[in-house]
């Protein structure tokens, strides 16, 4: 018989293999896109130099760290930290369920 501490152990471990799994997916997809679509406003947006001015430029350059920093790195993690509390949540509930 499987009492309830290691049961809510298994539930944990895989809400974090789910979590993992979920990172390891989104992270170079995330990467990818958003450092390119930070590239493409920030430095590539003032390519040529009549285009910006230099506050137009710091602005696009804050732009661009918001978006790499934002998209690439923190979304990967928040969804990531969001699948494996719902897995928890759903492996708890349906144990929840059969008692």
């Amino acid at each position: 018989m499987v009492t309830g501490k290691k049961s809510n152990r298994k539930a944990n471990g895989l809400g974090c293999l789910a979590g993992g799994l979920v990172f390891c997916l989104l992270f170079p997809l995330c990467f990818f896109f958003f450092g390119w679509l930070s590239f493409a406003v920030g430095p590539m947006g003032c390519a040529l130099p009549s285009q910006c001015s230099a506050a137009a430029a710091f602005m696009k350059g804050i732009l661009s760290l918001i978006l790499f920093f934002g998209g690439g790195l923190a979304l990967p993690i928040f969804l990531s930290c969001a699948v494996g509390k719902a897995v928890r949540f759903g492996l708890s509930r349906r144990k929840n369920n059969r008692t």
